[in-house]
């Protein structure tokens, strides 16, 4: 009689703990959630990820080469590589050979970005593949 008392006080006393971690990770959740609510922001917009991905997957490309393979405007995509460029994850090199060229390639923070998402890519990529078009 007395071990199911210890058990059950043992159970009871886990509860409470568990308990208490959730209301910690919820806390710090919360506060990590503030802190990357930005970056959802910033990848989560509309071209990001692609050029994004091809600038770490190609190293570096002039802009008429994303343009062509993103099939984007021009408009659409001198804002974004302006915006990105303000968000410090893609840089602007002009190369002073005749003609002069400007390419883009990531930025460190950029770089780190990309390989970050990469995984989420493949593991959506593969998700696709198991549920086909309920994805």
């Amino acid at each position: 009689m007395n071990e199911t008392k210890y058990k059950k006080g043992n159970f009871n006393r886990v509860r409470e703990l568990l308990t208490e971690l959730d209301d910690i990770y919820e806390k710090e959740f919360d506060l990590e959630f503030e802190r990357i609510k930005q970056l959802f922001k910033l990848i989560s917009s509309k071209w990001t990820l692609e050029i994004l991905y091809i600038l770490y997957v190609r190293k570096s490309l002039s802009f008429n080469q994303i343009k062509n393979i993103l099939g984007m405007s021009s408009r659409i995509l001198s804002n974004k590589l302006k915006f990105l460029q303000k968000e410090k994850l893609i840089e602007r090199r002009v190369l002073e050979n005749r003609p002069v060229k400007v390419i883009y390639r990531l930025t460190r923070n950029g770089r780190y970005v990309a390989l970050s998402l990469i995984p989420v890519l493949i593991s959506l990529d593969h998700a696709k593949k198991l549920l086909g078009d309920k994805i």
